[in-house]
């Protein structure tokens, strides 16, 4: 599927087709997780739980206290 990609506030956006949205249970405020694969040049867009964004938020900060 083509899109495009859209000038927002801050920073650039593509409109989810409303068939993946469904499927990944995404709706207008969800978490998701966006990754780069350089090597892939592949821009990955994963959906998050709210207790997978708190893990990924403070593991780091609970690493360096170990």
């Amino acid at each position: 599927m083509k899109g495009h990609v859209i000038k927002m506030e801050k920073g650039l956006g593509v409109q989810i087709p409303d068939e993946y949205a469904k499927y990944l249970n995404l709706h207008q405020g969800s978490l998701v997780d966006i990754k780069l694969d350089k090597a892939k040049d592949l821009l990955i867009i994963s959906h998050l739980s709210e207790s997978e964004d708190i893990v990924k938020r403070y593991m780091p900060s609970a690493e360096t206290m170990a």
